[in-house]
């Protein structure tokens, strides 16, 4: 590079140089480096407030999320917790008639023999003459005809051959 080059290089780099630090040409520079740190403080700001916001909706939707599933749970749950009760209210109502039977059919059963004795003949004394109840009349027993059996059979009809059968001789 040839030395007038460097020369006039040297000389436009000298007039203009010193005007670049003037205290004039650094106030807008002060400046718009003051807005700059503000812009990037506010911006820090709004980042930290967006960070928060994210942080309580993902707390909300996880809430939300849990809120879903007890919902779920119940609506499953309930069907099957009715049906039960439903079945057992069932089963009271069948069982009911037939306890109170048992307990009527106990207790009059409690009677002893001599109880029923006595009231059989209670019954039977007081009851009308005509009356289809029980009667505790004697009847008359039939007569006993003694017939006697069609053939008899003794020692003087044996014969020969009964007394080869026979184990005596």
């Amino acid at each position: 590079m040839p030395w007038y080059l460097l020369l006039i290089l040297g000389l436009l780099l000298s007039f203009f140089l010193p005007s670049c630090h003037t205290p004039e040409s650094s106030i807008p520079a002060r400046e718009a480096l003051h807005t700059q740190a503000e812009q990037n403080r506010r911006l820090a700001e709004l980042q930290q407030t967006w960070m928060q916001e994210r942080q309580e909706l993902f707390r909300q939707r996880d809430t939300l999320e849990r809120e879903r599933a007890q919902w779920a749970a119940a609506r499953v749950r309930e069907p099957v917790i009715a049906a039960a009760i439903l079945r057992v209210g069932e089963l009271a109502l069948c069982v009911t008639p037939l306890a109170l039977c048992w307990l009527l059919l106990r207790t009059s059963t409690s009677n002893t023999p001599d109880e029923l004795l006595a009231e059989v003949l209670l019954e039977a004394h007081l009851s009308p003459p005509g009356s289809p109840g029980l009667r505790l009349e004697a009847l008359p027993a039939p007569p006993v005809a003694h017939t006697p059996p069609a053939r008899l059979t003794g020692p003087a009809e044996a014969t020969e051959a009964d007394d080869a059968d026979s184990p005596e001789c």
